[in-house]
């Protein structure tokens, strides 16, 4: 089930330019290990397969299913509606299969597509056709809003967000609704504002900004996953716990885990190349992983860059961005297809589209 990227605060991405305004200003040439990537030889592989571009914010969330994508919209047609799409990965024309749907994560299960926005869950058929209502908590959350909702097999999980949309210092509660019964119970608290979660073995594992918490889904106190010393943010998470990167670190940063059984945070990749910072990180299959950072190359300028780290921990670069790097132009989900791996990018202008990475 793959995990919805949850947006970066404008807030963090304020302080990664700073960090290489400060980096610069200074002079990294000390910090070179390694030839900086030469442009010419990963930017090919930056495609904009569709030509589309789609108006508002780009998706929180993208799947995958039956040669197509599936992911959010908003400002369709003449109507300036919002809805669900499905855009063939063979370069068809995308189309509409639901108006007047909001969904912040979407899952395929089976022939199905299942949705959630704040406290409720949907589903529709793949090929399109009328929303289901699943579950809604409705009056159970006393601000009618979920900052985090997901499935389980046998429950779906969602959490109580507090007027302010991020105050770290917020009590979130977290309930689960059985899916057969929608009988529905708080089964724990997070000492945090939080943006993102996912089913890991007997637990929820909880995205808290810079901190990560499992929560029993039987019930039961949220026990925070040790952290690396330095202040650091969560980047992603897979079943096997969360990954954090250092804040304001240009220089050699490093990715680090925290095992979701609790046990010590341990270092699980790092890149000595001067400027690199990393912004994201998703999970693939077959344990490897995606990562969304920014990097100088040798053209002297920083670039957004992907590299994928397999299971044995071994990295390659598989792609750079032409263009230079800003804090308008961010990647904001990721789908994974057996040909490639595609890329919800925003342009900077209120428009985004989609970038294929071939593998």
């Amino acid at each position: 089930m793959p995990i919805p990227y949850l947006r970066a605060s404008a807030s963090v991405l304020r302080l990664v330019s700073l960090s290489f305004a400060t980096c610069f200003a200074a002079g990294c040439a000390d910090l070179a290990t390694a030839p900086a990537p030469a442009v010419d030889t990963c930017r090919p592989t930056w495609e904009q397969p569709f030509g589309d571009t789609f108006h508002g914010f780009s998706p929180d969330s993208i799947t995958y299913a039956r040669g197509s994508l599936f992911f959010m919209s908003t400002r369709i047609g003449p109507k300036q509606d919002v809805g669900i799409l499905a855009q063939p990965v063979d370069g068809s024309a995308a189309h509409v299969i639901a108006t007047g749907v909001l969904a912040k994560g979407i899952w395929t299960e089976g022939d199905q597509l299942v949705y959630s926005f704040d406290d409720s869950f949907s589903r529709m058929p793949l090929d399109g056709g009328a929303p289901e209502l699943l579950f809604a908590a409705g009056a159970d959350l006393k601000n009618g809003y979920s900052a985090v909702s997901f499935p389980t097999p046998s429950a779906f999980i969602f959490s109580e967000l507090g007027k302010y949309s991020v105050n770290l210092e917020e009590v979130t509660p977290l309930y689960s609704a059985d899916r057969a019964t929608g009988a529905t119970r708080q089964i724990g608290s997070i000492p945090h504002s939080v943006r993102g979660g996912i089913p890991s073995g007997s637990d929820v594992l909880i995205d808290a900004y810079n901190a990560a918490f499992a929560v029993p889904q039987n019930g039961g106190d949220a026990r925070p996953l040790a952290s690396p010393e330095q202040t650091s943010w969560v980047i992603g998470l897979d079943e096997l716990g969360a990954y954090t990167a250092p804040l304001l670190r240009g220089d050699n940063p490093q990715i680090f885990l925290s095992p979701a059984d609790g046990s010590k945070s341990r270092l699980f990749w790092r890149n000595d190349a001067p400027g690199f910072q990393v912004l994201n990180l998703w999970p693939v299959e077959g344990g490897s992983h995606v990562i969304n950072a920014v990097q100088l190359l040798d053209d002297g300028a920083v670039h957004t860059v992907l590299w994928q780290v397999d299971g044995a921990g071994a990295a390659r670069l598989i792609a750079c961005s032409p263009q230079v790097w800003d804090a308008s132009r961010q990647l904001y989900a990721l789908a994974s297809t057996p040909e490639a791996f595609f890329l919800a990018s925003s342009l900077g202008d209120g428009t985004w589209t989609f970038v294929r990475v071939r593998r």
